[in-house]
């Protein structure tokens, strides 16, 4: 399967000075942040006989968690990853505990689930690591999937998460959706941080999939498919 690779070594240099810069801000808005969070929730308790104005208080306290989540995706992206390989001798297992986190949001955007094994091998990975990995390129897979089906009434959304090691030195992993596809100006773009094409995105989500791939020695692709929709590949070495 050809598709376009994503390298490293220009984009690091490129984004050091944003990733510190982004850590620093977000450690000096995380305190104040957390006293705000404390405070709306001991309001929230006062106010449970008060509808309307609960109501307004959920909302900040809505506000308050994505920024929270914001700030987290910033450190996240900023920190040096520490890879802890360990053997995954059975990948069904391993691709089928991380799908079991995508489940709920899979029934609710009616979107079908599928993991296909070309061939069996044993991989060294950071399970939590890569679990990171496979859930966030499944959540963004289902995202386009659903938007398909809302526009084409009738349309069964899926998405694949094909294993295949039929080379003994790397394991690939692709995930496919029939979505409507990424255009090109977006897929030279995807994995830049802070680059999102959804309206409530932190656009920190691939970039942190970019990271955690390469902290593996591995590489990281994405190309639009023949019959619709778009598949990013993961590549990573066997040990």
């Amino acid at each position: 399967m050809g598709y376009q690779i994503y390298s490293d070594t220009d984009r690091d240099k490129r984004l050091m000075a944003m990733g510190q810069m982004a850590a620093s801000l977000a450690h000096e808005i995380r305190n104040p942040l957390g006293s705000m969070e404390l405070f709306c929730t001991l309001l929230k308790k006062d106010l449970t006989d008060q509808p309307t104005l609960l109501q307004l208080a959920d909302q900040i306290h809505s506000g308050i968690l994505t920024v929270n989540h914001i700030i987290t995706n910033c450190l996240q992206f900023a920190r040096e990853v520490n890879v802890n390989k360990k053997q995954i001798s059975n990948l069904e297992e391993f691709l089928s505990g991380c799908l079991s986190a995508l489940t709920a949001k899979s029934e609710q955007g009616k979107v079908e689930l599928r993991i296909e094994h070309n061939a069996q091998g044993a991989v060294w990975l950071d399970s939590y690591l890569m679990k990171q990995v496979v859930i966030n390129l499944g959540a963004n897979a289902i995202d386009a999937a659903a938007e398909r089906m809302q526009r084409e009434p009738g349309y069964q959304g899926v998405v694949r998460f094909i294993s295949d090691f039929s080379d003994a030195q790397i394991w690939h992993l692709h995930v496919a959706d029939n979505g409507p596809g990424m255009p090109q100006q977006i897929v030279e773009h995807i994995f830049e941080p802070f680059f999102s094409t959804k309206k409530a995105g932190t656009g920190l989500g691939l970039a942190i999939v970019h990271n955690l791939v390469l902290a593996h020695g591995g590489r990281i692709g994405i190309n639009n498919n023949d019959q619709g929709g778009c598949t990013i590949s993961v590549c990573v070495p066997y040990k």
